[in-house]
């Protein structure tokens, strides 16, 4: 599999761009859910304002890159994998960075000095999916990683169905 994935990746042409913008915007979202992991535990209402701004940043910054990322599509004629797969990878990024900025600021806006205890630990949950996914981003870019990037997805799924409250919506109850 590594002298197909080799003599594929020469024939390709080289359009490193790709690699580099989702790598900045995967280690933003790590950076992104640290920050609102620190915010979830913080007690005191300006030093979580304080965070709000560093979360703040990082959601800016991933929209900078998501624009990015949606510029280099539309300039570019060779992506290195389908661009129906590129186009909603960057988007739920950025949907990621969103929603979390939305909670933190939700909490900010009801001037709650205290998050519950299912939102600090899904905070942690967030922290640790963040980082599996800027792992499995890492090696989308070679073929021979696709047991490591099988991998990394059940983890994913491992830390999802930990997630405190999972099912509450839905009215089922939690998978174990």
């Amino acid at each position: 599999m590594a002298k197909v994935d080799a003599l594929i990746r020469w024939f390709m042409p080289k359009e490193e761009r790709f690699h580099e913008l989702f790598d900045r915007d995967t280690a933003n979202l790590v950076r992104a859910t640290r920050h609102f992991a620190e915010f979830a535990q913080l007690t005191d209402l300006e030093k979580r304002r304080v965070e709000m701004v560093e979360l703040r940043t990082c959601e800016h910054e991933g929209d900078t890159i998501t624009r990015q990322i949606f510029d280099a599509l539309n300039s570019s004629f060779i992506t290195p994998f389908d661009r129906e797969d590129i186009r909603p990878l960057a988007t739920d990024l950025d949907d990621v960075l969103d929603f979390v900025e939305g909670v933190a600021q939700q909490l900010l806006n009801f001037e709650l000095s205290e998050s519950p205890e299912g939102l600090r630990q899904f905070a942690g949950i967030l922290v640790e999916m963040a980082t599996e996914i800027e792992r499995m981003t890492e090696m989308i870019w070679n073929l021979a990683n696709a047991g490591q990037i099988h991998e990394c997805g059940l983890v994913i799924g491992q830390l999802h169905r930990r997630s405190p409250g999972r099912g509450a919506r839905s009215g089922s109850a939690p998978r174990t």
